[in-house]
């Protein structure tokens, strides 16, 4: 072993063999410079030791000596042998394949639900899907109207037709989802008479004829838009959908359009009111302005005491329900 290519540091290759005591072939034929001449036998040989030269020595053997009986074996008398490491069993994991967001629709569950291969579960989102009614524009100035419109709608039909069985949660035409706690806990049946009666009360006794505009711009919006159209023809009302390019639909023809298709990711309570609602946000696609409505979203913001808030969360929804200009039939369930 060339004992110079091990140890590392300053001082000459002879100091360097010499820390360790050995005797190397470099020394023997006369390549190392320094050190001392015996004449007697015309070799050079190692400057006499320090201590400190030979603490080192010693620490070098110790550590050569851990490590060669850490990685050889002596079987019997025989020549040391290198232990080859035991074959050890790979233990495969199962595998797990995930249906990632929007991967798997209400109507596909039914797919993967009858395969025992696969676990289906369903978890419900603040996402939406609806049809907005400006409220500034006419004939959707009118309050009463616009709850016909919305009423004669059967929801949980819309929920099993549009996302599929179990694809959504039935929602009463406000925006926070079930898994808020500011959510109200009223319900929303179809009222087909109660809304003929709405009707002829706005002057519309013979029904009511418009257009809803939508795009494939989510698939969704076409099924939502055709099975609304099915539904409110029970009360009188003619719905002629128009479809429009999806390039451009959000800037061209959503918060443009009278009537259109709308969606929305999950937000809280607080948030979507305010974003959706308060009048003269940006994003007021119902163009919703009562001011006792932002009156009451401040006092909400301010209100310290969580009954009381919550109580005035749900005066909100209650009153989008009765006036507002959002159908929402349902929050998505995601499947995964």
């Amino acid at each position: 072993m060339k004992i110079k290519s091990i140890i590392q540091g300053n001082g000459s290759r002879l100091d360097k063999a010499c820390m360790i005591g050995d005797t190397v072939s470099d020394i023997e034929q006369g390549q190392i410079a320094g050190g001392r001449r015996d004449d007697s036998a015309g070799a050079r040989t190692c400057p006499s030791r320090t201590p400190r030269r030979t603490a080192l020595a010693d620490a070098f053997r110790r550590l050569t000596k851990i490590r060669a009986t850490s990685a050889v074996s002596r079987r019997g008398t025989g020549s040391p042998s290198i232990r080859a490491p035991s074959a050890q069993p790979v233990k495969t994991p199962p595998r797990i394949d995930v249906l990632g967001y929007g991967d798997l629709s209400g109507q596909q569950l039914a797919l993967f639900e009858s395969n025992p291969k696969f676990k289906v579960q369903s978890v419900p989102t603040g996402d939406w899907l609806g049809i907005v009614f400006r409220t500034d524009t006419e004939p959707f100035t009118d309050a009463r109207l616009r709850k016909a419109l919305r009423i004669a709608t059967d929801r949980q039909a819309l929920v099993d037709l549009v996302l599929g069985p179990g694809g959504g949660i039935v929602t009463c035409d406000h925006p926070v989802w079930t898994g808020d706690q500011y959510r109200a806990p009223f319900d929303c049946q179809p009222q087909v008479e109660e809304a003929k009666r709405l009707l002829a009360e706005a002057g519309y006794a013979d029904g009511i004829e418009f257009d809803l505009t939508t795009s494939n711009i989510d698939p969704r919006f076409i099924t939502l838009a055709e099975v609304y159209q099915q539904q409110v023809a029970k009360a009188g009302i003619k719905v002629n959908i128009i479809m429009a390019p999806s390039d451009g639909y959000w800037s061209e023809v959503w918060r443009k359009e009278p009537v259109v298709t709308t969606r929305w990711g999950q937000r809280p309570a607080d948030q979507i009111l305010n974003e959706d609602y308060r009048g003269g946000a940006p994003w007021n696609e119902t163009y919703w302005n009562r001011p006792d409505f932002d009156e009451m979203l401040d006092k909400a913001r301010k209100e310290l005491d969580f009954e009381k808030r919550r109580d005035l969360y749900h005066q909100l929804q209650r009153i989008l329900y009765e006036e507002g200009g959002s159908l929402i039939p349902f929050h998505v369930n995601q499947a995964i």
